[in-house]
């Protein structure tokens, strides 16, 4: 489902949307599911996306870009217990 979807830093409402279409197809207790989430610490790298023209790792969230080197990650992982 997310593979032609354009995954940048941050939380994405794309993803947010994906997520609740999956939700709404999968029956009632396949809906009963388990949310891990993990922060991370990461060696500060900047990354030049040139099909993009975009670079990568700066300290971004939501519509806020610094010029701060992101250091950490938070990640979520989603899965049915069914």
């Amino acid at each position: 489902m997310t593979e032609k979807v354009d995954i940048v830093p941050g939380l994405n409402d794309v993803l947010f949307n994906c997520l609740e279409l999956k939700m709404k197809n999968l029956k009632d207790d396949a809906k009963d599911i388990v949310l891990c989430v993990d922060e991370m610490a990461i060696k500060t790298n900047l990354f030049y996306n040139l099909s993009k023209d975009y670079i990568i790792g700066f300290n971004n969230s939501y519509n806020t870009k610094t010029n701060e080197c992101a250091k950490h990650v938070l990640c979520f992982m989603i899965r049915s217990l069914n």
